[in-house]
């Protein structure tokens, strides 16, 4: 039986212990866990208090930075930071179930924000599937609210559209930090334009592709197999069949089986004689856009000198791209509204021009401690392509089976590509527990032989279904 690669997403959860209990100072409106770490213990008597609840914080040398930065200044508040890291660790003695205990581990984060006064706000904790289904049951605040009523507008300068595919029903409850691109990409010649793109667009020129082509360029040197197709085609579009905001999906849809039944036009691995084939040209490749470097890598494209069309994962009638977002923060909404106002100060300083420039460009790198991706704040993207845009004696340099390769210096055009690429996108990127794995073994019943793409898209339909309404 044909065996498919297994990529293991792993959910970000978080232990928090039921048990951490707080104790209120009657002098002031301090609260301090009797168990918990706390990351400050020096806390001004009459600064209104913020909790925060954070994992690792000790990764997280800007942000605490920054934190040091907030509390020092004159301005009434103080965050108390909450670190769960501690309980986070798998102890076999307890159980012998790894996901099991993260599960329940989740489960009590949940519990505490939605049935406790005890965290006032987190920060790189939640994934973003569950700040939406928190945000459901009514316990965050929209930061959509508190940036129309704040009197500095100069000072929030944010990307709108990515912001736009975070909100629920027009209410942002999450607020990311950076954001990177997950897209196709293929040479104008042979895939189009993204106005043209979608599935019937792409079988039509697939077939008018030179004699020998491959279909993906992630199997340059290799063959395209069933299994490879599917999992660049159809594994990584995966969110674009399923409305997380309702947790319901569409994976019986005309569009999904149409996919299904392109994968199998390709043969499985076992009956591919490999040392046969040799391909010269491709047709689509992935791409993960996280950086300008990484942009202008992908529009040289070893030097062939032809022009890069990022059309996207083709559906029906339009094309997908997919938001991956970096670093989060949330304000629980049980907060008072003064702290849910020193909360919001806080999350500015974090996505303030200055800030975000050094989260995402930072003058020195050290113990690999960078967050790839480009930064929520226009200012901060912008100004970054300014300077490199101006700089002519700037040059950036790549290594192509270990020759030195010179791309030159990023252009005004490229980065006008690069905005309409961001502009383009038109989905969240996330994980699903289990769901990918679902999908994979009914694929691989399909690929087998063992059922139709039809059978195979009911499968994971009902599958599917039941795991997100639990």
């Amino acid at each position: 039986m044909l065996t498919l690669s297994k990529k293991i997403f792993l959910i970000s959860s978080v232990i928090v212990l039921s048990s951490c209990s707080f104790v209120k100072n009657s002098s002031s409106n301090i609260s301090q866990p009797n168990v918990c770490k706390i990351v400050d213990e020096n806390i001004p008597e009459n600064d209104i208090i913020i909790n925060m609840a954070v994992l690792d914080f000790d990764n997280y040398k800007l942000e605490q930075e920054v934190l040091k930065e907030f509390n020092e200044a004159d301005n009434g508040y103080h965050i108390n930071v909450i670190d769960y890291a501690e309980f986070y660790d798998f102890n076999p003695e307890e159980s012998s179930d790894i996901g099991e205990s993260y599960t329940a581990a989740d489960m009590r984060i949940v519990q505490d924000i939605l049935n406790k006064d005890d965290i006032d706000m987190t920060l790189n904790l939640l994934t973003i599937e569950r700040v939406f289904s928190l945000a459901q049951k009514g316990a965050f605040v929209d930061f959509n609210e508190l940036i129309k009523s704040d009197t500095d507008k100069n000072a929030i300068n944010l990307n709108e559209h990515i912001l736009e595919l975070c909100e629920i029903d027009s209410k942002l409850y999450y607020m990311p930090f950076g954001y990177s691109i997950n897209t196709l990409y293929g040479y104008e010649e042979y895939v189009g334009k993204i106005d043209d793109w979608n599935i019937s667009s792409m079988k039509a020129n697939w077939e008018k592709m030179p004699e020998g082509s491959l279909f993906s360029k992630q199997h340059m040197g290799g063959v395209d197999t069933a299994s490879g197709i599917f999992y660049d085609l159809c594994m990584n579009c995966v969110p674009s069949f399923i409305n997380y905001k309702n947790n319901k999906c569409r994976f019986d849809s005309d569009e999904f089986i149409e996919l299904l039944d392109f994968t199998k036009e390709f043969k499985a691995d076992g009956l591919i004689d490999k040392s046969k084939f040799v391909a010269e040209e491709y047709f689509l490749s992935t791409a993960k856009i996280d950086s300008f470097e990484c942009f202008q890598e992908y529009l040289y494209d070893y030097g062939r000198n032809k022009k890069i069309s990022f059309v996207g994962y083709p559906s029906t009638d339009c094309s997908n791209s997919f938001v991956s977002l970096y670093g989060d923060a949330e304000i629980c909404a049980k907060a008072s509204k003064e702290v849910q106002k020193g909360a919001w100060e806080f999350i500015k300083l974090l996505i303030s021009e200055k800030i975000q420039n050094k989260m995402f460009f930072p003058e020195i790198i050290e113990d690999n401690n960078i967050s790839l991706g480009f930064p929520i704040n226009n200012d901060s993207l912008k100004n970054k392509a300014d300077e490199l845009i101006s700089n002519n004696n700037y040059n950036t340099v790549i290594y192509i089976n270990g020759n030195e390769c010179n791309m030159g210096n990023f252009t005004s055009e490229q980065y006008d590509i690069l905005k309409e690429v961001i502009n383009n996108t038109n989905h969240l990127e996330f994980e699903i527990g289990g769901l990918y794995n679902i999908i994979y073994e009914e694929v691989e019943l399909m690929i087998d032989g063992d059922q139709s793409s039809a059978q195979t898209a009911k499968n994971i339909q009902s599958r599917a279904s039941i795991l997100l309404s639990e």
